[in-house]
């Protein structure tokens, strides 16, 4: 008897990364799902130079992906236009699972996502856990973001989903209609006609809002390995890319405005540091103040551009150092050493 099918879909946008790495975990991780689950993987070019999508086909090719049933397509600019393009195109109708293009899969990732949907019927969104990988010589901003993701798990609750690669059980991207005046300065400032951008912030809050936290998943087992920021400028590119669109996404749809005052972002637990020693402790206090001083600068930035003081140029928001695996790894075996806390102290 045939399993549930998957959709794979992979945005995909020409950003420098080595598509070949990403091509070889996926594959691995296809492999692993159960023989009977019926697949097919769709990668949608977005906002890439001419050619691209050719030199696409020729890495999938020869990473061993394009065994499967595997086709490219293209769309407007964007993640969630590419997201959108691939729920149009898709002729498996299960499960869904989108997989961004600068990471790279462990190989039960997907079966571990497949399985969590099969099992929990409650589960609307099961994701993998994000997994850094860090520079074997790391600097200061290393070192603290080690500290945040090693203890991610006991200072902090996820209500959220995050999308480097998740799974649904349906497509439940609802793109109302905004109860905001599109046509007011401040919504062109904020280019509000163009809808929610960031994927999983948008659909976080659609989950929550209207199947409540328990639709949301993370599967700690499932690593999904990530080249974090490198420098300050990175990290406040991270910061203000999420700082924007929640001001977007809270003039767009204000009725899901109180999710993220009394939810989202209520998810510090002091109490979960309490038997770490006084070094860890003062190393990640080091980091949340450092992420909340850059969050107060993108908040003024924001409000800046609300008021037209400064301009948004673009709401695609590279976060510069994120896609150098190959300087940081030269071995598929390399990234399965998770981050240990011992190495940051």
């Amino acid at each position: 008897m045939a399993g549930t099918p998957l959709t794979i879909g992979v945005p995909c946008r020409d950003e420098g990364q080595d598509f070949g790495l990403f091509a070889g975990g996926l594959r691995d991780a296809i492999k692993d799902l159960q023989a009977n689950v019926p697949v097919e993987v769709i990668v949608c070019v977005n906002g890439s130079r001419e050619g691209f999508s050719k030199d696409l086909l020729s890495i999938l090719q020869q990473t061993g992906l394009a065994d499967f049933d595997v086709r490219v397509i293209s769309s407007a600019e964007g993640k969630l236009n590419a997201l959108k393009a691939i729920v149009k195109h898709r002729v498996r109708i299960g499960y869904l699972a989108f997989v961004d293009s600068d990471v790279v899969l462990a190989p039960n990732v997907l079966r571990l996502l497949w399985e969590t949907l099969e099992t929990d019927h409650t589960c609307m969104v099961s994701y993998g856990q994000p997994v850094p990988v860090f520079p074997e010589e790391p600097n200061i901003i290393h070192r603290l973001s080690r500290v945040h993701y090693a203890l991610r798990e006991r200072a902090y609750r996820r209500p959220y989903f995050h999308g480097r690669t998740f799974m649904l059980r349906e497509w439940f991207f609802d793109d109302p209609n905004p109860l905001t005046d599109l046509h007011s300065s401040a919504a062109k400032r904020l280019k509000l006609e163009r809808g929610p951008q960031v994927d999983d912030i948008a659909m976080s809050r659609m989950a929550v809002a209207r199947w409540g936290t328990e639709a949301i998943r993370e599967v700690p087992q499932a690593n999904v390995y990530f080249d974090p920021p490198d420098d300050l400028r990175g990290l406040y590119a991270g910061v203000l890319r999420v700082t924007v669109e929640l001001r977007r996404l809270d003039r767009l749809y204000p009725q899901h405005a109180h999710l993220q005052r009394d939810l989202f972002g209520n998810v510090w637990r002091r109490e979960g540091l309490r038997r770490f020693s006084w070094k860890v402790r003062t190393l990640h206090a080091v980091h949340r103040t450092l992420h909340a001083s850059l969050k107060c600068v993108a908040q003024v930035h924001v409000l800046a551009v609300t008021h037209g003081v400064l301009r948004l140029d673009t709401l695609w928001i590279r976060v510069p150092g994120t896609k150098s695996f190959a300087r940081h790894r030269h071995a598929w075996g390399n990234y399965k050493k998770r981050s240990k806390l011992t190495r940051t102290v």
